[in-house]
C-alpha cells in the first residue's frame, strides 16, 4: 500500500520526477530484508514502528527536497499509524547506539574524533550508512 501510494504521488505531480519516483521494487525488497534480519531485543518490541522507521530511512534518505521527505513521512504514518520522529532517528544517541553495535567498536563520538563536528547532516549520514552496512547493502 505504501508503494502504490507513493507511486500515485509521482504520477499526480511533476514535482516528484524520476522513472519510479519514491520507491521501486528493489527498495521494497531491501526494506523487507531489513525486517527479516532485524534482531528482536525486547519481548514487547514495536515492529510497526520499526518498519515505519526503516522505511523512512530507506526512502527519505534518498530524496533531496524537504517536501519529498514530508510526503514520504506522511504516507508511512498514514499506513502504519505510527509517528515518525526524524530528529530521534538521527540523534547523537542513535549514532552512539549504532556505533556500539558495529564490529569496529570505534569511539567515534568521543576522544578519537573530537575534531569532527557532528551536525544533523553528519549524524543522518552516519545512521544511513551504518544501517546499510549492518544489513550488507551497497
Amino acid at each position: 500500500k505504501v508503494m502504490l501510494d507513493l507511486q500515485s504521488y509521482r504520477r499526480g505531480s511533476t514535482v516528484f520526477a524520476g522513472k519510479h519516483g519514491f520507491i521501486t521494487l528493489r527498495d521494497l525488497f531491501r526494506w523487507a530484508e531489513r525486517y527479516r534480519l532485524a534482531e528482536q531485543l525486547e519481548k514487547e518490541y514495536d515492529w510497526l514502528q520499526h518498519l515505519a522507521n526503516d522505511g523512512f530511512m530507506l526512502l527519505a534518505g534518498r530524496v533531496r527536497k524537504q517536501e519529498e521527505v514530508d510526503v514520504i513521512q506522511n504516507v508511512l504514518e498514514k499506513h502504519f499509524k505510527k509517528e515518525i520522529y526524524p530528529e530521534r532517528l538521527f540523534s547523537g544517541e542513535s549514532v552512539k547506539k549504532l556505533l556500539a553495535k558495529s564490529s569496529t567498536r570505534v569511539s567515534v563520538m568521543d576522544r578519537d574524533f573530537n575534531h569532527i563536528v557532528w551536525t544533523q547532516g553528519m549524524r543522518r549520514l552516519a545512521i544511513l550508512v551504518g544501517r546499510a552496512l549492518e544489513f550488507g547493502e551497497p
